[in-house]
């Protein structure tokens, strides 16, 4: 550095220093000096540059609301959300606020709809009673969105109170045919939906069977007995997805039943729940129990939603190029894809392309249901009522204050009613303005289909064929530096082979 130069400086001019270490000396700093100088003109031309760069272009601090109030970072991501395509963003909001209220309402209607069939068929006979909620948990396990557990809990508290044999007896045939509907409910999903389905190049393409994340799924779940990955796809996923996935990829039945099969873990604490449920005014010993058993129905449900991730995610990770890969078999869905996307790309309809009279309801109906959603979410009780499975239905109020429905929630189900029409007219204008357009690209496209598909196949083959021969070259590496260890191997024995060899012959 420069203090070090210095003392060096001081001899040259002193004279001290030898001739040859001095014109080296300086020869130095002559090049240093010619550094320093192309330095400082860089630094002026980058420091020219970025005032140019300022002048010509506005700060990203101005685009976002002045400088100093956001980082750069955060200023990158808000230019980012900025351009997202804010028409699919409000479809998308329609969708999920759909589905958020469903999840939140239909369980109370569902509790309704139980507990009054416990009432009706609770003076029967108890054959009748078992047939009668075998019966009826297989309608509802044929509906997508009426989950397992209520089933299992109405079981749980009609069986195993009205059984002739008493209350432990009708605990164990509770179970029994709880499960028994589970599988036979999966064994009619996944045969007569499922399969029937499948035969639909719309349904797959839907799905996404040709896609990544479902040839993981199908691949983790081909594998035969009680693996791992496939007992906890089959039991931690929802009940009709997942049969009837199977049964659009043409699984087998059996091993589908048998990957099932472990489900009983779930099942015994989850009805156990229901039945002890009628003990709980006996004893507080009863109330714990009950406790406990809800507590294990959580704890399996999570360990099978964490199985189920880990084989999906390990399975991307062993073979994600053979995932990944174009299939000749998969070339018709392929084809699909890229049509749907071209007619999409034709027809793309920007925010400046809607008037008024479309975009401020479709805009104001996603706003609000929005609201709806959040407020469902997280006051349900302020415009919903409380109804267990294990209530008296002669108790049922439908409409007030300590009824189902309060007078807040009919008025969220009327702004959600209004809000929905915000969807209606979007998706009906959209419709009509792209009707034209689509039937242009279909004529193209159309004209253009045996040749993209005939290019596909080639494509596939061709992957094919490289992966192929990457797995023989990998195999035969593998061989090679397996070999050295063998051969070493055989020398050991054949040297101690010869070793005994020569000890037996001098004893």
């Amino acid at each position: 550095g420069p203090q070090a130069r210095r003392p060096a400086r001081a001899a040259v001019k002193a004279g001290e220093m030898p001739k040859q270490l001095a014109g080296a000396f300086s020869k130095s700093q002559q090049a240093e000096g010619d550094c320093d100088r192309s330095g400082a003109e860089a630094a002026t031309a980058h420091s020219g540059l970025q005032r140019e760069v300022s002048e010509d272009a506005p700060s990203a601090t101005s685009e976002v609301g002045g400088r100093g109030w956001l980082t750069e970072r955060v200023q990158q991501h808000l230019r980012d959300v900025w351009e997202w395509d804010w028409l699919a963003v409000l479809w998308w909001s329609y969708i999920v606020c759909f589905v958020l209220l469903l999840w939140k309402i239909l369980p109370l209607f569902l509790n309704v709809l139980l507990a009054w069939m416990s009432a009706t068929i609770g003076q029967l006979h108890f054959v009748v009673i078992l047939m009668a909620t075998f019966g009826a948990g297989m309608v509802l396990f044929m509906l997508p969105p009426v989950p397992g557990p209520p089933i299992y809990l109405f079981g749980g508290f009609v069986i195993s109170d009205k059984c002739p044999w008493g209350f432990w007896w009708g605990c164990i045939i509770c179970v029994l045919l709880c499960f028994i509907l589970k599988l036979s409910a999966c064994a009619i999903q996944q045969k007569v939906i499922g399969e029937r389905l499948g035969s639909n190049q719309w349904v797959r393409r839907t799905v996404g069977v040709h896609k990544p994340f479902i040839r993981a799924v199908e691949s983790v779940l081909k594998q035969p007995g009680l693996d791992f990955g496939k007992c906890m796809i089959l039991c931690g996923a929802p009940d009709w997805p997942v049969s009837v996935l199977a049964g659009i990829l043409k699984l087998s039945l059996f091993q589908c039943e048998l990957g099932t099969s472990p489900i009983i873990v779930n099942v015994i604490p989850l009805t156990l729940t229901g039945s002890l449920y009628l003990k709980r005014d006996e004893s507080e010993v009863w109330l714990r129990a009950g406790n406990l058993m809800f507590t294990l129905t959580v704890l399996t449900s999570v360990m099978f939603w964490a199985g189920m991730g880990w084989a999906i995610q390990n399975e991307f990770d062993k073979n994600h190029e053979a995932l990944s890969r174009p299939k000749e078999e998969y070339v018709d869905l392929d084809w699909l894809d890229y049509r749907a996307s071209v007619i999409s790309e034709r027809c793309a309809i920007s925010w400046a392309d809607l008037p008024m009279w479309v975009w401020v309801p479709f805009f104001a109906g996603a706003f609000g249901l929005t609201l709806v959603s959040h407020a469902c979410m997280w006051r349900f009780k302020l415009f919903f009522g409380v109804f267990a499975v294990t209530d008296d239905i002669a108790d049922l109020q439908w409409y007030g204050s300590q009824g189902i429905v309060t007078a807040a929630g009919a008025g969220v189900l009327v702004a959600a009613t209004v809000c929905t029409l915000g969807l209606v007219v979007y998706s009906m204008w959209a419709a009509r303005r792209s009707r034209d357009s689509a039937a242009l690209a279909s004529r193209a496209l159309d004209t253009q289909e045996a040749a993209w598909k005939e290019a596909r196949v080639a494509e596939a083959r061709n992957t094919a064929t490289v992966q192929a021969q990457r797995l023989k070259s990998r195999t035969q590496e593998w061989i090679h530096s397996a070999m050295p260890a063998i051969d070493s191997d055989e020398e050991a024995g054949s040297t101690c082979e010869s070793r005994a060899s020569a000890a037996r012959t001098s004893q």
